[in-house]
């Protein structure tokens, strides 16, 4: 489990099924993600089984997901990085709070990538204020990439 000041983070289990059908039914919540999934229980439990996401949860509310971190392994020591919050924790920093959680945890020498639609540009402030640096762009979305690095070497 990751704790950061106000979030608890942890891998998804079958019993948060209701709760991420819930999400994943706000297509405000879904559409910039383009994550393509119908907000059924069985499509909820095979999204926990098969892409394994972690869950955000409030520390105040540890029975509610707010929100989801989505790691996809690229090859060796590179991860793609996809993410959803609920609407109404958009634009308080939860995001970046989970990310930076996260970037914590990482082992020297990992590397994130994360496309973003350039219609939401609030999820590349995210990648931006985390230390992502964009690596490609084309008229529809960005590539960001973070590498893990020691802290006394330079960009």
């Amino acid at each position: 489990m990751i704790t950061t000041k106000r979030l608890l983070i942890e891998r998804a289990t079958d019993g948060d099924a209701p709760s991420l059908q819930k999400l994943l039914s706000d297509p405000r919540v879904t559409g910039p993600s383009q994550l393509l999934i119908s907000p059924t229980p069985a499509a909820s439990r095979f999204l926990i089984q098969s892409r394994h996401p972690l869950v955000i949860r409030r520390r105040t509310a540890p029975d509610k997901i707010i929100g989801l971190l989505f790691l996809t392994a690229l090859g060796s020591n590179r991860w793609e990085l996809g993410y959803l919050l609920q609407v109404a924790d958009w634009n308080r920093g939860l995001m970046t709070e989970a990310l930076a959680g996260v970037l914590n945890r990482l082992k020297t020498g990992m590397a994130l990538e994360a496309t973003v639609d350039r219609t939401n540009p609030a999820s590349a402030r995210v990648l931006e204020k985390s230390g992502f640096r964009q690596i490609a762009a084309d008229a529809r979305q960005t590539t960001w990439r973070y590498q893990k690095r020691l802290a006394s070497e330079k960009d």
